[in-house]
């Protein structure tokens, strides 16, 4: 007797994981092309991925950190109120400052300064930036964000692939299918 199928299940994922596999390097050279890339947690985020069936829908879903998003459709301005807060910015952009190599410009000190402690350059250069990207957003106001994964997903001609090799792999099952019922009907005559 023979196993039963469920709807949906694809007989070879080796040929579906190397799509995927595909579409997540081509993801990550355009981001490096892109010059997004600083700590590279994006970019190593991008090989985890998961397939799921949605009722008789296959997604790809890629498990990205949260910035995958500004860095997709760029930031509004804020007025420094967000949704969702931004713990540590001024942290944040120094980090990132650093694996930039992002060196501050020093200028004079106004002589009207009243405190005698040193000015740090990298937390004056980091406030300056949130405070930029709080006040006039991330990018250009006519260009709204890098779009890079959704340009990887068009280049790669992933939708289609995947319908090729899903269509190809049902037309076999139902092809062994058939052939597995002729058999038993030839047998019981």
């Amino acid at each position: 007797m023979a196993a039963p199928r469920i709807l949906g299940a694809i007989s070879s994922e080796t040929e579906i994981y190397t799509l995927a596999d595909e579409l997540a390097q081509l993801y990550k050279s355009k981001m490096e092309q892109a010059g997004v890339v600083a700590h590279g947690e994006l970019r190593n985020a991008a090989d985890m991925w998961i397939f799921n069936w949605k009722g008789e829908t296959l997604q790809l879903i890629f498990r990205l950190p949260e910035h995958w998003y500004y860095v997709e459709h760029g930031r509004n301005p804020t007025s420094g109120v967000t949704g969702k807060r931004w713990e540590n910015p001024v942290e944040d952009i120094i980090s990132w400052m650093q694996v930039k190599h992002v060196v501050p410009r020093v200028r004079q000190v106004a002589k009207r300064r009243k405190t005698t402690r040193p000015t740090d350059p990298y937390r004056q250069t980091a406030k300056a930036i949130v405070y930029k990207i709080h006040r006039r957003g991330f990018y250009d106001p006519n260009h709204h964000g890098q779009h890079i994964l959704e340009e990887a997903v068009n280049e790669s001609d992933i939708r289609n692939k995947l319908v090729g090799k899903l269509v190809d792999q049902f037309n076999r099952a139902i092809r062994v299918e058939l052939s597995e019922q002729l058999v038993r009907n030839t047998n019981f005559q």
